[in-house]
C-alpha cells in the first residue's frame, strides 16, 4: 500500500488546499496573501510526501530496491539486458558473501517470471560470469557490495529478488547509462547525491511553471504533487530520474496552454519514450480534434504540436535503436518482448479497471496466509479475471464511450488530456506510483476549480482506504478498493463535465490564468 505513516499529514494538506480554494474565492485578504499561503502549503506538502525528509531508514537510500534496479539495470544493460540482473547478482553474492549463501532461497527468473532456487542459478555460474569481461565483472561485484550494507538491509534472504527486475524504456536506459558512465563519483556517493534528484525535478518544474504562468501556479503544481496519496515515496522516493516523464508531461501541458506547440510536442514525445503510456494523452487530444465539427481548423491550429510530437518521437526511436543488449540485440526488440511479458504478470501493487474483476476475498493475501494449502495468487487472479472478462469489457466499453462523449462536449481543448488518464486506467494495469499523473489534473482543468474539488475529495477517499485495517492485512484488498475509488472519480469527472458543468468557472487564479 502507499505509505500509511504520513497519510494523516497528506489529508491535512488536501484539506488546507481545498480550504484555500474556498476562502480565496470569498475573501480579498486571502487572495492578497495567496502566494505566501501557497508557499507555506507547498513546503508542508513536500514534507508530508517525503515523511518529513526521511526515507525508510533515515537518509540511507542503499536499501531502496528501486534505486538498485535503476542503477544496476542501465549500467550493465549490455551484459544483462532485461533478464540477467538477478542471476548475476546471485553469483556475485555467491562469490563474495558465500557464508550467507542459502541454496534453497527463491529468485525470480526474469526470462519467464518463474521462481527458481539459487542453487539452480549457481549451477550456471560459468555461463553467467562469461557475459562480462573480467574488468566489468569486478566492477559489477563492487557495485553489488554497495547495495549489501549489513547495517541497513540484508538483501541476501529478502523478497527483493522476487520482483520483476529492470523494465526501463530504451530512452531511460540511454539517459541513465550515459549518466552512470561518469568516472568521478563513486557508486555510494552517487546514491547519496542522486536520491534527491526527483524532488529537485519537481521543484524545478514548479519554478518553470511559476515563470511561465505565475508564482501561484508553480506552487499549486508542487502542492498537487505532494498531496497525491498515490505518489508512493516508500517505493520510488529516493530513487533517481523516476519522475522525469511526469515532469516532461507537466511542462508539455503548460507549453500547450501557452501556445508553444513545438515545445509541447517535444516534451510529450520525451514523456512517451520514457514511459510509453503518455502517448495516450496525445492520442486523446488528437481524437478530440477529430471528433469536433471544426476539426480542420483545430488540426491546423495544433499542427505544430502533432508534427513536433511525431518528428521527435521518430528521432528518439532511431537514436535509441543504436543501443544494444546482450548478443548485440536491438534494444527495442528486447524491450517489446519484456513489455509483453510484463503486461501479463499481475502484481499486487497495480491499479486499474481490471482489479475489481480479478479480486476475491476468498483468495486475497490474507486468506492465502491463513490457508492450510498453498495458493498461487497470480494463478488465482488470472483465472478469476478470465471468468469475469465479459464484465470487464462491458465496463471498459462504458468508460470509453463516456470519454468519447466527453471529448465531443468539452470546449477547452487541453481538457481533452484528462481522457488520456482515463484510458490509462481502462486499458492498462500500472503501478500505484504511476498515478502520480493525477497531480496533473489542476493543470489540465486550469480554468475550472470545481474539478479540483472533485480531485481533492477523491484523494481523501483514497487516504481513508489506505488507513483501513483491511488494507494493512490484505494489500490486494486495499489496491482493489483504491481502483474502485479511481473508477468512480474518473467516471464522475467525465459525467460532470459532459452533462452538468459544461461551462468552466472563472479560474481560481484569474490574474495568472493561462
Amino acid at each position: 500500500m502507499p505509505s500509511p505513516h504520513n497519510v494523516q499529514a497528506v489529508i491535512i494538506v488536501i484539506l488546507l488546499w481545498l480550504g484555500w480554494l474556498r476562502l480565496q474565492a470569498r475573501f480579498g485578504i486571502v487572495r492578497k496573501h495567496s502566494t505566501w499561503i501557497l508557499l507555506a502549503l507547498a513546503l508542508f506538502s513536500l514534507a508530508a510526501h517525503t515523511n518529513y525528509l526521511r526515507y525508510q531508514r533515515e537518509l540511507d537510500r542503499r536499501d531502496s530496491w528501486d534505486f538498485y534496479v535503476y542503477y544496476m539495470g542501465p549500467k550493465y544493460f549490455p551484459e544483462l539486458g532485461y533478464h540477467g540482473l538477478y542471476d548475476a547478482h546471485t553469483i556475485a553474492d555467491y562469490e563474495d558473501d558465500f557464508r550467507a549463501y542459502r541454496p534453497m532461497v527463491w529468485v525470480r527468473s526474469l526470462d519467464d517470471y518463474r521462481l527458481v532456487q539459487k542453487q539452480s542459478i549457481v549451477e550456471r555460474k560459468d555461463e553467467i560470469v562469461a557475459w562480462f569481461t573480467p574488468s566489468r565483472w569486478q566492477a559489477f561485484k563492487a557495485d553489488v557490495s554497495v547495495f549489501r550494507p549489513e547495517d541497513v538491509f540484508d538483501r541476501r534472504d529478502s523478497n527483493w529478488s522476487r520482483d520483476h527486475g529492470y523494465n526501463g524504456a530504451p530512452l531511460t536506459t540511454a539517459i541513465n547509462s550515459t549518466l552512470l558512465r561518469q568516472p568521478f563519483v563513486s557508486t555510494e556517493r552517487f546514491v547519496q547525491l542522486m536520491s534527491w534528484s526527483d524532488l529537485l525535478l519537481v521543484v524545478g518544474a514548479g519554478a518553470i511553471i511559476a515563470y511561465l504562468l505565475g508564482a501561484q501556479w508553480g506552487l499549486l503544481f508542487v502542492i498537487a504533487f505532494g498531496a497525491n496519496p498515490l505518489n508512493n515515496y516508500i517505493t520510488v522516493g529516493g530513487s533517481y530520474l523516476r519522475y522525469l516523464h511526469f515532469v516532461s508531461l507537466a511542462l508539455g501541458i503548460v507549453a500547450l496552454r501557452k501556445g508553444r506547440g513545438v515545445t509541447a510536442g517535444l516534451l510529450f514525445a520525451v514523456a512517451t519514450h520514457l514511459r510509453i503510456f503518455p502517448a495516450l494523452f496525445a492520442a486523446a487530444l488528437l481524437f478530440s480534434d477529430l471528433l469536433r465539427p471544426e476539426r480542420r481548423r483545430l488540426l491546423l491550429e495544433r499542427r505544430r504540436f502533432y508534427l513536433s510530437f511525431a518528428a521527435a518521437g521518430l528521432l528518439l526511436l532511431v537514436g535509441t535503436s543504436l543501443l544494444r543488449g546482450p548478443g548485440e540485440q536491438n534494444v527495442w526488440v528486447d524491450f517489446t518482448k519484456n513489455t509483453l511479458q510484463h503486461s501479463k504478470a499481475y502484481s499486487v501493487n497495480m491499479l486499474g479497471l481490471k482489479y475489481p474483476f480479478m479480486y476475491s476475498d476468498e483468495t486475497n493475501l490474507e486468506a492465502m496466509s491463513n490457508s492450510s494449502k498453498p495458493i498461487d495468487w497470480r494463478a488465482e487472479v488470472t483465472a478469476r479475471f478470465s471468468r469475469n472478462a465479459i464484465g470487464y469489457r462491458l465496463a471498459a466499453a462504458a468508460l470509453v464511450a463516456l470519454s468519447i462523449l466527453y471529448l465531443r462536449r468539452v470546449r477547452d481543448g487541453e481538457e481533452a488530456l484528462f481522457v488520456g488518464l482515463v484510458w490509462v486506467f481502462v486499458l492498462l494495469q500500472v503501478a500505484v506510483y504511476d498515478y502520480m499523473l493525477l497531480s496533473l489534473v489542476p493543470l489540465i482543468f486550469a480554468r475550472d476549480q470545481r474539478m479540483w474539488w472533485v480531485l481533492g475529495l477523491s484523494w481523501i477517499a483514497i487516504c481513508v482506504v489506505i488507513q483501513l485495517p483491511a488494507s494493512e492485512s490484505a494489500f490486494d484488498w486495499g489496491f482493489n478498493a483504491i481502483s474502485v475509488v479511481l473508477a468512480a472519480y474518473l467516471a464522475g469527472t467525465l459525467a460532470l463535465r459532459a452533462f452538468i458543468w459544461r461551462e468552466p468557472e472563472r479560474a481560481a487564479l484569474s490574474r495568472t490564468a493561462p
